[in-house]
């Protein structure tokens, strides 16, 4: 290795070095260069020159450069000072603020945004998309298949929206383990489903299949071995069951303890309750249809939807006072009353077209406007309700919707939740004004 003193660097640039500043010191103006030479060299002193060689020595020794032992090459011309070459950091050029064409920053600001109400439009036809690509398919295959097909919609529906609201609670509470505890909860999960089900819409669909009570009625011949009583005797079984198992696997928790119990409370409770409000409601469907036909099922359904979407245009273009802040922000006043307003003003003709002219269903003819407008108020001032309710849930468990099946709405349940508000309401009101007819309605 060679070592170059800091110095010799110094000097190769043109600068003066510290011996040249020891030697020149006695110079003075106006004398001549090499007359000071002569008199330095004269008056050097033996003891002062090996002790300023030791100093050299040792300023080189702490100051030196170590280069790997090549030939010795001249160093290439240097245009920087000392300081710049060690001051500027290793870092790739950047053009300053002047240096960039102002070109660039005019056209950045002059890019046009989107506007808040080419927004709201955007999302009002993902909405209404949404929610034909729900309706047209589902109204198609049920006008297609006739009732067999909508029960059988009717018992998906249930499967999708307790699903839905169970997974909710389970990403909740993180039981998405594969442990043997978990397992057993999952299959206790769906043993209630099965049970509840059992004992509502299967026994609707039993009690209601005989043509000499309900002529109009879908009935099979497998329908007509079923004894009501015998699936109530099934289900109170299962019911037993299940509450066997459940204490059973509280008790034999490892780490049993207040907390641990809550938890498992919780989540039960959570799971019983979407049971009776999920599959309970939508039991009254399958006693609609089997009764009064299929068009009384549509006829509501339309009422909610229209009622949604005008709630959410009117909210967007007019909406300025929150509803429910603190449930549903997005719901304002404003949307409320425009929707209600537009249920009202389309109940008539659209009860007149689905129930009577497209269906030729003849039940309730008689006082077709109190019809209608009986029930738009209830899908306008009450079956909301039922969204608010899952707003709740959501905000209660942290999730912005129940699933991802339908584009702009969610899952099945965000797009069904006020429909199952109405599906009580619509079977007891036709039940007690309107009555069945003597015929098949379809």
């Amino acid at each position: 290795m060679k070592t170059i003193p800091s110095a010799t660097l110094i000097s190769n640039r043109g600068g003066a070095t510290e011996a040249d500043d020891v030697d020149g010191a006695d110079d003075v103006d106006g004398e001549d260069d090499n007359d000071s030479e002569d008199e330095s060299i004269e008056q050097i002193d033996p003891n002062r020159l090996h002790r300023d060689s030791l100093e050299i020595s040792t300023q080189v020794h702490v100051e030196t450069i170590l280069t790997p032992s090549t030939p010795d090459i001249p160093p290439p011309p240097l245009t920087e000072s000392v300081s710049e070459l060690h001051v500027r950091p290793s870092t790739p050029n950047i053009p300053t603020m002047a240096e960039v064409e102002p070109q660039s920053y005019v056209t950045l600001e002059s890019q046009p945004q989107t506007s808040a109400l080419t927004s709201r439009l955007k999302n009002i036809t993902e909405r209404t998309g949404g929610a034909l690509a729900v309706l047209i398919p589902g109204s198609l295959f049920a006008w297609k298949c006739g009732k067999p097909g909508l029960l059988f919609i009717v018992f998906l529906l249930q499967w999708a929206m307790y699903y839905e609201t169970t997974k909710v609670i389970e990403d909740h509470y993180r039981i998405k383990s594969v442990d043997r505890p978990l397992k057993r909860q999952l299959i206790q999960k769906w043993w209630w489903f099965i049970t509840i089900v059992l004992a509502s819409s299967f026994k609707a669909l039993i009690v209601t299949a005989n043509p000499e009570t309900y002529p109009g009625a879908y009935t099979a011949a497998w329908m007509q071995k079923i004894s009501p009583s015998a699936i109530d005797l099934v289900a109170y079984a299962m019911t037993a069951i299940g509450l066997i198992k459940s204490v059973m696997g509280m008790a034999f928790i490892s780490q049993a303890g207040p907390e641990v119990f809550r938890r498992h409370l919780a989540k039960m409770a959570s799971c019983h309750f979407a049971l009776l409000y999920l599959i309970g409601q939508s039991t009254f469907w399958i006693l609609t249809i089997q009764q009064f036909g299929i068009s009384w099922i549509v006829y509501p359904s339309l009422l909610v939807i229209v009622n949604d979407t005008m709630a959410y245009i009117f909210g967007c273009l007019f909406g300025k006072n929150k509803l429910l802040p603190t449930l549903s922000p997005k719901k304002t006043a404003e949307g409320f009353l425009g929707a209600l307003v537009s249920t009202m003003a389309v109940s008539v003709p659209l009860l007149k077209y689905v129930v009577f002219l497209k269906s030729g269903n003849t039940v309730g003819q008689k006082g077709i406007v109190r019809h209608a407008l009986v029930l738009a108020t209830f899908c306008s001032l009450v079956a909301p309700f039922g969204g608010f309710l899952a707003s709740a849930v959501k905000r209660a468990y942290n999730t912005k919707d129940f699933g991802t099946l339908i584009p702009g709405h969610g899952g099945v349940l965000d797009r069904f939740d006020c429909h199952l508000v109405s599906a009580p309401f619509v079977y007891l009101y036709l039940r007690q004004f309107v009555g069945t007819q003597p015929h098949a309605p379809v």
